[in-house]
């Protein structure tokens, strides 16, 4: 596994993406990142969702967040 969970354990998870790339965190370390060629447009609705196998998982202060950025030029 690429993260060892600890029953009882409170985690901070980040989930995200910049164009392409998709990336998990916990608790501020990177745990899984990929590369998804077929991935939706930045500017299309997105969605999220959670899977769990034989599990017993409780979430609490679920925040989801859609970031809203714009092109930048830069000069110096």
């Amino acid at each position: 596994p690429s993260f060892e969970v600890v029953p009882g354990q409170s985690y901070h998870i980040v989930s995200g993406r910049s164009g392409n790339l998709h990336f998990i965190t916990v608790d501020g370390k990177m745990v899984t990142y990929f590369s998804d060629p077929a991935s939706p447009a930045q500017d299309e609705l997105g969605y999220f969702g959670f899977g769990v196998y034989q599990s017993n998982v409780e979430y609490r202060n679920l925040k989801v967040y859609r970031p809203y950025c714009t092109s930048h030029q830069w000069s110096y």
